[in-house]
């Protein structure tokens, strides 16, 4: 008994002396609030953070470089009072008891000018006269999910770098890249913080115009590019593959479902913007005999010598992905059938890939065939954003704003702004680029400056018109067509009414606008299917006839009225919306949005779930 007690006493003293030696993970500091790019509405910001393994320490909390105070806890409340408007960066600083920085961690939020004031008129506001008395807005923005142009798209700002230092300057709108998954819960966050506390009517939603492909470099290497007459165009589209912007040199890693997440949390609303973006019948023929497309080509990247000749002896050119300015007898000529086949497998792919039809469509570089419109209105397409190829096609002039690219960007979009609401239709249409809110082709200063401007601009717009709606894109062409809109998400319909008289229509099958997509999970989705077929094959077994048959049947919906100005929803004394089926007729009352979620199918009895 006693050697067994020595024994234990031993390895109890081994242990302590072992753990003596092993070395305490260093110290840690996380700031908990505000979040990272967060968007404020106040001066006054409460700052939250936790410190971790240190058990004596000072932390100094510094705003764009300067100190603001020093202050002691692991967990610590503090309040900055008067903070001015613009763009934040803050750090917490961890000092040992000997003044050395053991720890710190930073973030970025943004404080908004026009926010500071909200219930503030702006003095011009209730005079003003506006030609409509529900003006509309919509945020466009062109070249999500693309990896190519008519210049070289660069994976890395290392890679914009190494470029100019080789001479070439690519100016303000060539300096575009990729955008990656920070960039978007970047976007999704600053929405969702532009939006805290609006009305329903007035939160922005951004419409995002989606290409759809790029160059699938493993493949054409496997064809022989850039050299061999065997060489031929082979692409990644988003339906079927990870995206383009997965692979190399980009290296984006799969965004299909953060894409998605957007759409299902109503923070964008997708539209179709191209297949490829440039000419890839002309960049095939000169990867064959253009040094400086081969060399791009090496690098992952679409370029020519734009500076030579071509054999139609005009200037080397990549412009544009549906039609040329002056064709290449041979190789890229204007010719419709070709033409539209293209576009109709990247509208398939745009289709297959977000479960809902497009309603507008942004040419790249705004470049079509006339021909190419009863096309267009045939599958579907209402309009086009900023071209014009006349009926059946409506169109729509863009009011541009690109703090990326363009000088006073936010003045001269208050003006455009103004005339459009008070001297013109009321319905604005901004356009705001994917590279404004890209981040790998600039540092997060310049980046969180131009995510600044928008906010800015969405906030002035507020203040000076409080009855503007934002709208999405689709929204907003069908408002030009017939003052009312209908617009599809994934779990709701939602119709507006800008006339000034009641509007008729018919609550559509959500079923018949809307699939969802395949699951990305191909695994699951192979077992699905296994099931599904197993019991068509049996006895009660849900076939593929009946299937088709319970998705076009009508459903029970809730209605819900949310009538402008008030955020005011009309339901009954049980605070239920109402009531209604799918296929039924419904008015509209002029300023006025319907949200229509389905419940269940006609003939099931459940009228449990409360309106949202």
């Amino acid at each position: 008994m006693a050697i067994t007690c020595r024994v234990l006493a031993w390895c109890i003293l081994f242990d302590l002396a072992l753990s003596s030696l092993t070395p305490s993970p260093p110290p840690t500091v996380k700031i908990i609030s505000p979040r990272k790019f967060a968007v404020l509405h106040t001066d006054t910001v409460q700052i939250i953070y936790r410190v971790e393994g240190a058990e004596e320490e000072q932390a100094r909390l510094f705003v764009n470089g300067s100190m603001m105070l020093e202050t002691t806890g692991t967990q610590p409340s503090v309040t900055l009072a008067g903070m001015a408007p613009g763009v934040c960066q803050l750090t917490v600083t961890v000092e040992d008891v000997n003044g050395e920085k053991v720890a710190e961690d930073t973030t970025w939020f943004l404080i908004s000018s026009a926010a500071l004031h909200r219930e503030k008129v702006d003095g011009e506001e209730g005079r003003r006269k506006l030609v409509v008395p529900w003006p509309a807005v919509a945020f466009g923005s062109d070249d999500w999910g693309r990896i190519a142009d008519t210049i070289p798209i660069f994976p890395r700002q290392e890679d914009l770098e190494r470029t100019e230092r080789g001479g070439w300057d690519p100016g303000a709108w060539g300096r575009a890249t990729v955008e990656q998954a920070s960039d978007l819960y970047r976007l999704f966050d600053m929405i969702e913080g532009i939006n805290e506390g609006w009305r329903e009517e007035q939160r922005l939603v951004l419409s995002p115009y989606f290409v759809v492909g790029g160059p699938d470099y493993r493949r054409m290497r496997s064809a022989g590019c850039p050299e061999e007459e065997t060489c031929v165009y082979a692409e990644k589209l988003l339906h079927n593959s990870t995206g383009a912007a997965a692979s190399w040199p980009y290296c984006r890693g799969d965004l299909r479902r953060l894409y998605r997440s957007g759409f299902k949390e109503q923070v964008w609303h997708p539209q179709y913007h191209g297949r490829s973006h440039f000419d890839v019948r002309a960049w095939v023929r000169y990867l064959r005999e253009d040094e400086t497309a081969r060399r791009y080509f090496e690098e992952g990247m679409v370029f020519c010598n734009d500076t030579e000749q071509d054999t139609n002896g005009k200037l080397r050119s990549l412009l544009s992905e549906h039609v040329r300015e002056h064709a290449i007898p041979g190789v890229s000529e204007n010719r419709e059938e070709e033409i539209n086949s293209w576009m109709e497998e990247g509208i398939g792919s745009f289709l297959r890939f977000w479960g809902f039809s497009p309603l507008v469509a942004a040419m790249p570089h705004h470049a079509c065939l006339l021909s190419s419109g009863e096309f267009l209105f045939e599958r579907g397409f209402l309009g086009l954003d900023n071209s014009h190829l006349g009926p059946p096609l409506l169109s729509s002039l863009r009011v541009g704003f690109e703090p990326c690219c363009l000088p006073l960007s936010v003045e001269r979009a208050r003006e455009l702004v103004r005339w459009t609401v008070e001297e013109q239709d009321g319905l604005v249409n901004v356009q705001v680029h994917a590279q404004n809110f890209h981040s790998s082709s600039s540092n997060s200063t310049e980046v969180m400056r131009r995510m600044r401007e928008v906010v800015e601009l969405v906030l002035w717009i507020r203040r000076r018109y409080p009855t503007m709606v934002f709208v999405t894109e689709s929204e907003l062409m069908q408002l030009r067509a017939g003052g009312f809109s209908r617009e599809v998400w994934e779990d709701r319909l939602v119709y507006r009414n800008h006339n000034e008289e009641e509007v008729k229509v018919r609550i559509d099958l959500h079923s018949e606008l809307y699939t969802p997509p395949r699951e990305l999970a191909t695994g699951e989705m192979k077992r699905d299917a296994m099931s599904r077929e197993e019991e068509g094959r049996g006895d009660g077994g849900m076939g593929e006839e009946e299937g088709e048959r319970r998705r076009k049947k009508p459903w029970l919906v809730f209605v819900r009225r949310i009538q402008y100005g008030t955020g005011r929803r009309e339901c009954d004394e049980e605070d239920v919306c109402e009531v209604a089926v799918e296929g039924e007729e419904m008015s509209l009352l002029p300023g006025n949005m319907y949200v229509v979620r389905r419940i269940c199918m006609q003939e099931e009895e459940d009228f449990s779930r409360a309106c949202k």
